[in-house]
């Protein structure tokens, strides 16, 4: 990708972070937890995307990413809220964002490696850390 589409990319990824999370929190509204998967889904393809294809696949892997970040960014915490009984909601945020904060940089710390290493490996691990975060509903949220 040319110097100059890097912060075109990241401005598309940006839009579709505040379409997604309109769109995603409004379907979190009608289909709970599902909304979540299928944010993950789309989310997952953005390393193989981005890293395994050309110009315009990384557009659009970025474009994933965006939709990734959407969800992290509004149904994820959502979520949070929906699992936690009110009187245990702020302990429940803190944990939460801590356990967010140190896998965040945990995942940083191995993609980082793995990128001197081996793109492939940082698609694999990438696509796999994406896969077991799959959130595993109740069978009512279904």
């Amino acid at each position: 990708m040319p110097a100059t589409w890097i912060p075109i990319a990241y401005a598309i990824a940006m839009a579709a972070d505040g379409a997604a999370g309109l769109m995603l929190g409004s379907l979190f509204d009608r289909i709970g937890l599902r909304a979540m998967i299928l944010a993950t889904l789309i989310s997952a393809a953005a390393a193989p995307l981005v890293f395994l294809g050309g110009f315009g696949f990384a557009v659009l892997g970025m474009a994933c990413w965006g939709i990734g970040t959407g969800a992290q960014d509004s149904i994820m915490r959502a979520t949070v809220s929906q699992l936690a009984p009110q009187d245990r909601r702020a302990t429940a945020f803190g944990i939460f964002n801590a356990v967010y904060g140190v896998a965040w940089f945990a995942g940083s710390v191995l993609l980082g490696v793995l990128y001197d290493l081996s793109i492939v490996g940082v698609v694999i691990a990438s696509t796999g850390l994406q896969a077991a975060a799959l959130p595993v509903p109740a069978s009512e949220t279904f």
